[in-house]
Order: structure tokens, then C-alpha cells, then sequence
């Protein structure tokens, strides 16, 4: 949060709350562990943000949720903070959270002309609606203070994009696309700039990848377009670009996130370690430090609850975020859990050539989810393998003279695909060569 203090038409020195959209923590950080990650890092993701940081760009801090600030800024961690993590979301269920932004900043002792405490709140509530292909999500978020208030409602639509882009179940990449409708209004405020009311329209959009490495990503662009906030005078809504970039070692899950705002570009680095009963989160920043802790209470009930410290001011944040979920969040074993176990075996006995065994599991798959297109495309995919690896296997027996295993080979071709002339015709001539021979 930035203080300025602006000239009243009375020339009264009134220290002004800059709303917490334009001012405030920046996260961020980059660390590659892999050489495919620096490559990726080095050739794609810093020119681009060498692009976008050459233009004007603000930010929404104060909107970030609960986890997502303790883990500075992470945009691989929540829902409310990139959208496209709805998919990932196990069951529908409802989110409220407060937090107090100046918590323990002294006020003047006696009445001071022209001043206002610093005591701004944030809350909101958001409700997500998770779904195999597309999710839904619908958030309001309000920021209020004794001069003005903002809210921003928000409605979010992610598609999982698995069935075109990956190859193994553990691979993740979703896409989201947001429609914000952010409105301003001071109660009490001396400069003419900035006065009334206002209502503005903008777009985010976020893509989140994980792969079976424990790499994940989280790429965001908020407020694309730069639409006018529409006060008195022209002001461009804040803009924010925002990368992640996470590793998984066993509990410990380390994250690093760039943030470009129009103060500047900033990194950060954060932490969550797994307990039986909680996760730890902790983080720190050129501007500050938070931690936090999220929980079950009960089977349907999730807290998050945590604090930041403010080097410069010396101010704590503290904040607290409750999930419901509409069913049991720790079933025994989703459906997902399952069709990733028969996923896995799929993929790994197609990779052993154990083609039939593969195409099982994968129709197991499909008994839970018939429209699970990946798996579709993979049965197909193993009946091909399994036709060319005994067709070539019968071809190179029946050219070395053995022509009762080319046969048998051919047979299970057949067995396969009854319709495979080519397949039909070698076997006889196979057994035309035995009955020459006078094997038969």
C-alpha cells in the first residue's frame, strides 16, 4: 500500500489512501532446475517479459487471496488467484475471506484536520464450479476504506486443454479467460480529479501447466486492453503480468514468481511444506515477508489463515480465508484417482509393447469417462502398435522360413482386427509354404 499526500483546494495537506489496486506488494522470481526449464526460461518466457515490461503496466495487489499472498504473489497455487486452476478443483465449493490491511498503523493522538485513518478491509466471497472439461468460477471482492470503496466482481470459464496438448495423465495444462467489472467510489475527497463515482470492464486471462517432471507454471495478464477507468480525467485501469514457476521435492514445494506492475519488475520466493494435518506456507519479497498455514477442520471445511509484514511501514496484514466444499474434500478415491491409476498402467505397458494390456486399461478409462478423449485416441493409437509390431514380427519369421510362428503371428492380427486382409492373405501363403514343405 502507498501513501501520497495531495493539496486540497483549501492548500490543506490530506493524506490520501491511493487505492490498493495501484499500489502495494509486488511478487515474483524465477528459478530454473532442469536445462529444459532454462531453455524454456531463456528463449520464450524472458523475451516476453522483456516485451511487456517496455510498456505501461499496473496491477491488482490488494485482491490476491489469502494463500496466494503468503506464497508471494504464486500464481501456481489458487483458484482465486489464476482461474485456470479450477480444473484442478476436485468438487464445487464456496470461499469468504477478510483481511485487515492496516491492522496495527497508530493513529495521531487528538483530532488532526484533513486526516484519515488508514484503516482499510478486504473481503470476498467467491463460489467455483469445477467440471472435467470446463469450469466455472463467480468472485466478489470489495476493498473499503474511510474515504472511498472498490469492489470488482468477476466471472471465470477455464477449459482443460489435456485431451489436445499432453500425452500422460499426470500432464496438466488449463486455460482460463475472466470478465471483470471493477467500480470506484470516494465518499470524501478534496482534488476534483478524483471525484464520484466509476465503472470499468476488463479481461485476464491465465494458462496453468503441470507436468509429470513435479514442474509447474502459471502464466497471467490481467486487465488486457488497459480499458479507461472513466473519472474526471483519463486513467487506464491497472494492468499486471505475472509468472510462476514451482518444484516439487516429496512435502517441500518451492515456487518463484515475476510480477511486472508500473512500479517496476520485482521477484519473490516462497515455500509450502506438507504436514499429516497442515501445510505450511511462508514467503519473502524486497518489500516484505508472509506466512501462513491451511488446514481441514473437518471433511467439508478448509481454513487458510496467515500474515504479512511490511518492512518499510513495520505494519502487519493479518488475513484468514475459509473454504466450504459441497462434498467431502478427502474422498476414499475420486473418480479421477482412479482413471489416472488406469492412465498410468495404460501408458506404461503400451511403452513395455504390452499393446492388448494397454488397451485395457485405457477402456477402463473410458468406463468412467466415456468422453475422455486422450484415452479414445489411444486405444486406437495401441491397436495400430500391436497390429505393425506382430505383422512385422510374422514378416520376419515367415522370410527366415519359419512359417508356423509368422502364422501365429498373423493370427493375432486377425484376433485384433478380423478385417485385416493383408494380414489374411500372408497366412495362407504361410500355410500354402508349410504344406509344400510337408510340415503341415
Amino acid at each position: 500500500m502507498t501513501n501520497k499526500k495531495l493539496k486540497s483546494r483549501k492548500g490543506k495537506r490530506t493524506p490520501y489512501l491511493i487505492s490498493p489496486l495501484k499500489g502495494g506488494r509486488k511478487r515474483g522470481g524465477i528459478f530454473p532446475y532442469q536445462l529444459v526449464t532454462l531453455l524454456f526460461c531463456h528463449f520464450i518466457v524472458f523475451p516476453f517479459l522483456l516485451l511487456i515490461s517496455s510498456g505501461f503496466v499496473w496491477g491488482y495487489y490488494s485482491f490476491t487471496d489469502v494463500k496466494s499472498e503468503c506464497l508471494g504473489g504464486s500464481f501456481v497455487s489458487s483458484p482465486y488467484s489464476n482461474p485456470a486452476l479450477m480444473c484442478e478443483e476436485g468438487f464445487p465449493s464456496f470461499y469468504g475471506e477478510f483481511s485487515s490491511l492496516f491492522f496495527d498503523l497508530p493513529s495521531p493522538s487528538g483530532n488532526v484536520a484533513g486526516y484519515y485513518k488508514p484503516d482499510v478491509s478486504r473481503k470476498m466471497v467467491s463460489f467455483l464450479n469445477p467440471g472435467s472439461s470446463y469450469s466455472t468460477g463467480f468472485s466478489y471482492r470489495t476493498v473499503a476504506s474511510p474515504i472511498h470503496s472498490e469492489a470488482l466482481f468477476s466471472v471465470s470459464v477455464a477449459r482443460n486443454l489435456n485431451d489436445f496438448l499432453v500425452s500422460r495423465f499426470e500432464d496438466r495444462i488449463n486455460f482460463s479467460a475472466t470478465a471483470n467489472i471493477y467500480t470506484l467510489r470516494f465518499v470524501e475527497f478534496p482534488s476534483d480529479e478524483y471525484s464520484g463515482n466509476a465503472t470499468a470492464f476488463s479481461f485476464d486471462f491465465s494458462l496453468f501447466a503441470r507436468f509429470s517432471d513435479n514442474m509447474s507454471y502459471g502464466i497471467g495478464l490481467k486487465n488486457a486492453g488497459s480499458p479507461d477507468i472513466g473519472i474526471s480525467r483519463q486513467d487506464k485501469m491497472p494492468e499486471e503480468f505475472v509468472f510462476s514457476i514451482s518444484n516439487t521435492f516429496r512435502r517441500l514445494n518451492l515456487i518463484f514468481t515475476f510480477e511486472n506492475s508500473y512500479i517496476g519488475s520485482e521477484l519473490s520466493a516462497a515455500a509450502s511444506l506438507d504436514f499429516s494435518s497442515a501445510r505450511v506456507l511462508f514467503s519473502a519479497d524486497a518489500s516484505r515477508a508472509a506466512a501462513g498455514v491451511e488446514f481441514m477442520s473437518t471433511e467439508r471445511l478448509k481454513v487458510t489463515a496467515g500474515g504479512s509484514f511490511l518492512f518499510a511501514s513495520g505494519s502487519f496484514q493479518p488475513k484468514i480465508g475459509v473454504n466450504y466444499f459441497f462434498r467431502p474434500a478427502k474422498p476414499r478415491k475420486s473418480k479421477t484417482q482412479m482413471m489416472k491409476e488406469f492412465y498410468n498402467l495404460a501408458y506404461q505397458n503400451y511403452r513395455n509393447r504390452n499393446y492388448m494390456r494397454a488397451i485395457f486399461y485405457w477402456k477402463e478409462v473410458l468406463k468412467i469417462d466415456p468422453n475422455h478423449r486422450l484415452s479414445k485416441i489411444n486405444v486406437e493409437k495401441a491397436k495400430k502398435a500391436y497390429k505393425r509390431f506382430y505383422f512385422n514380427l510374422a514378416t520376419k519369421e515367415y522370410k527366415l522360413g519359419n512359417y508356423g510362428k509368422a502364422i501365429k503371428y498373423w493370427r493375432k492380427v486377425l484376433e485384433l482386427d478380423p478385417n485385416h486382409e493383408l494380414s489374411r492373405k500372408k497366412m495362407e501363403k504361410a500355410k500354402a509354404k508349410l504344406k509344400e514343405r510337408g510340415d503341415e
